[in-house]
Parts: structure tokens; C-alpha cells; sequence
């Protein structure tokens, strides 16, 4: 089953970190991703609300679980 990485970092020197992306992507075919995201405060998991590009909305529905010790997330995706 395929699976999503999702890597958070805080980044001092934007201009650096742009250049070393570059530097190892392939710009014939990366496509730039612009997004935002509106996180709901629930009870349980996490619900966010995001808009790609103009007229996308999807509204995800992320719930963590573990499975044999490993903590994995189970998002549900609903187009809006």
C-alpha cells in the first residue's frame, strides 16, 4: 500500500534551501505545489480544510493510529 511522507523542518536560510532543492531536482518535470491549509480544532485526530490552487477545495480527515507499534496516520480525503 503506498504511503505519504510528511516532513516538517523549520528553515533559517530559505534562499540556501531553494538553491540545494534545485540543485537536485529535476525541473522538467517537478511542478510547483501551492496550497493552504485551515486546521479545526476536534476532539480527536485533525481536520484541515485545504485550497490547491484556485478552484480545489479538499477537506482531510487525519486520525493516528498503531499498528504493531508503528504509528501511522489514516487520512481520509473528501473533495469539496
Amino acid at each position: 500500500m503506498p504511503s505519504n511522507v510528511e516532513i516538517k523542518a523549520r528553515v533559517n536560510d530559505v534562499d540556501r534551501l531553494l538553491a540545494n532543492v534545485l540543485e537536485f531536482a529535476d525541473t522538467q518535470t517537478s511542478t510547483k505545489l501551492i496550497q493552504e491549509d485551515t486546521f479545526f480544532h476536534v476532539s480527536t485526530g485533525r481536520l484541515k480544510l485545504r485550497q490547491l490552487m484556485v478552484n480545489l477545495l479538499l477537506l482531510l480527515v487525519c486520525v493516528s493510529l498503531t499498528i504493531t507499534g508503528q504509528p501511522r496516520n489514516s487520512v481520509l480525503i473528501c473533495r469539496v
